[in-house]
């Protein structure tokens, strides 16, 4: 006899309620709980995105710049109003999350770009050579420079496999910038099946310059700025000279390695007040300070050897530092480096210069609170604006030229592009036959200036002739006059100055750094020593600066012993007061 199962029971098995509904004939009809039924909410609205306003004719929009990075790209188009003032038409970015083209199409179709543009090949694929040349005719100047690039072969390549490009400054000195052309011509091709006709090709390293013709200068006469781009993998500084390029060299410090270091929720601000009383820095305080402090040093380092070495020793000291790239923006680093190099540092404001469009500021609100981070499109958009004389295009020959661009853009609107073309040719004869007549009429008092210029040449070089001359004996007189008075200043104040200065040092220096080594050579006295707080050698150089026994202060080095111990060794450059 089966027994009625309970109530109770019947709660303990659970029903199969999927084989109880589906194994039901169709024509069965059952109520299912609501909990199974599809919910019906409210609708939700898309709002149509926002179109892009169309660019005023009273705008004269030039070609799109667009800095093609390792993880993002970016783009900047500029216009020139009818009273000669640049104001911002686009600006935007995009990740490169499968490709650089992909990033490429997702900008052209959410902004009015147009097709041509100027682009910046990646730092990572040149390479950069100081050279110094005897006057030479420009040809000549060319033909040296072909040669001794052969002679190095950059990247282990054949002469017709590079392009070569050089800026000149003081005469013959010449900065010189190599690309391997196969790196060229697959940039070009990803702009091109992106959509793009690039009509200027640059490099970071010299497309950095054109913001300096744009920058407010300081009040130093033969001003020499530095300009540092911190950028996510690769870095380097370049080094300028009345907004002429002098030196360019790579430095260590990139963002990635700021951002690994900043990623961890103990980092703190590098302003001293954010620390507590009476703590030591922690762990990851003290590696962004220490990758900071490695930067400081490469800079000075950097700059030494162009002055040494370079310069000759007729350029030994800059006037300030600008910083460029996404680790600018980092928080307290200007003051950090201001105090270091002594020198004023700032971050370079790129909208600062230009009109913004209050439809942009709405839309583009978070873009313009990072202003260093376009510095490098800006200075490919502000490159148009020279001289073609002045610019160093990396395209190729072949590539180069109006009716390149405007051949290629026939195959897509042949109708527009064929107008362009003969109102294109039609101007250029034109303005040439005004330039023929113009010229001809010119060269007959260009030659009568000639003729005087000549006589006028002959005289001064006899006067320069003797102007040497009284110049030499100038000179072995100023030497003989420095040799008597270093005997002088050596026998007599040397030794009083030297164990005045010795006797500071041990007023000077804190209870918890310890001392290696003293060394004096020629009124500068090297201290070398140890300590577990990176924060007592910066206290021991301020109160160097402010003793009365010397002049000034500044750190060689600064390094970690060992991994497994906290201990930093040091060395100090003091010098002496004469």
């Amino acid at each position: 006899m089966k027994k009625k199962m309970s109530k109770k029971d019947s709660l303990a098995v659970p029903k199969d309620i999927v084989k109880e509904i589906f194994d039901k004939p169709k024509s069965a009809k059952r109520r299912i709980s609501a909990l199974f039924t599809p919910y019906k909410g409210q609708p939700k609205v898309i709002f149509p995105p926002r179109k892009r306003p169309e660019i005023s004719y009273k705008i004269k929009p030039l070609p799109i710049a667009i800095d093609i990075g390792t993880k993002l790209v970016k783009i900047m188009r500029l216009g020139e109003s009818e009273r000669k003032q640049l104001e911002i038409i686009c600006i935007d970015h995009e990740r490169c999350e499968t490709s650089v083209k992909d990033a490429l199409r997702k900008l052209m179709e959410r902004n009015r770009v147009g097709t041509f543009c100027v682009s910046s090949l990646p730092a990572r694929h040149v390479e950069l050579y100081n050279m110094s040349f005897p006057p030479m005719p420009e040809k000549e100047l060319r033909s040296a420079v072909q040669y001794k690039v052969s002679q190095l072969k950059p990247f282990g390549l054949a002469r017709e496999n590079v392009i070569t490009r050089w800026k000149t400054w003081e005469g013959q000195r010449v900065i010189i910038a190599c690309v391997p052309r196969e790196v060229v011509v697959e940039h070009i091709s990803t702009l091109k099946d992106s959509g793009f006709h690039p009509v200027s090709l640059g490099v970071p390293q010299f497309s950095l310059g054109n913001l300096a013709k744009f920058y407010k200068p300081t009040e130093h006469k033969n001003e020499v700025t530095l300009w540092v781009h911190i950028g996510k993998e690769e870095s380097f500084l370049a080094i300028e000279k009345d907004r002429k390029l002098c030196f360019v060299r790579k430095i260590g410090l990139t963002s990635d390695q700021v951002e690994e270091v900043m990623s961890s929720p103990l980092t703190q601000t590098l302003s001293p007040e954010g620390r507590g009383k009476g703590e030591g820095p922690v762990k990851e305080e003290a590696a962004l300070i220490s990758l900071l402090e490695n930067m400081v040093v490469d800079i000075e380092h950097s700059f030494k050897y162009f002055s040494y070495q370079i310069a000759q020793s007729r350029i030994t000291r800059f006037n300030r530092v600008i910083l460029t790239g996404e680790a600018a923006h980092l928080k307290d680093v200007d003051k950090f480096l201001s105090a270091r190099l002594s020198v004023p540092v700032e971050c370079f404001n790129t909208f600062a210069m230009f009109k913004i469009p209050e439809n942009m500021q709405d839309e583009r609100g978070h873009l313009l609170n990072t202003p260093a981070n376009f510095a490098m499109a800006t200075a490919l958009s502000l490159g148009q604006k020279f001289d073609r004389i002045r610019q160093l295009n990396f395209l190729p020959e072949e590539e180069k030229g109006i009716f390149k661009a405007l051949k290629d853009g026939l195959k897509s609107r042949p109708v527009q592009i064929g107008a362009i073309a003969l109102a294109g040719i039609v101007l250029l004869i034109g303005t040439q036959l005004g330039r023929v007549s113009y010229y001809k009429t010119k060269m007959h008092s260009t030659r009568r200036e000639f003729k005087m210029a000549r006589f006028n040449i002959a005289k001064l070089q006899a006067q320069e002739l003797e102007l040497n001359k009284e110049e030499a004996g100038l000179l072995r007189r100023k030497e003989i006059l420095e040799t008597q008075l270093g005997l002088l200043t050596g026998e007599f104040r040397t030794d009083r100055n030297l164990s005045r200065a010795l006797v500071s040092v041990a007023s000077l220096l804190p209870g918890e750094i310890w001392l290696n080594e003293l060394k004096y050579e020629e009124g500068r006295l090297m201290i070398t020593g140890s300590t577990l707080n990176l924060a007592l050698i910066t206290r021991l150089i301020e109160n160097i600066k402010h003793s009365k026994e010397f002049v000034g202060a500044d750190f060689n080095y600064t390094q970690k012993k060992s991994k497994k111990e906290d201990v930093y060794s040091f060395e100090i450059v003091a010098d002496i007061k004469t």
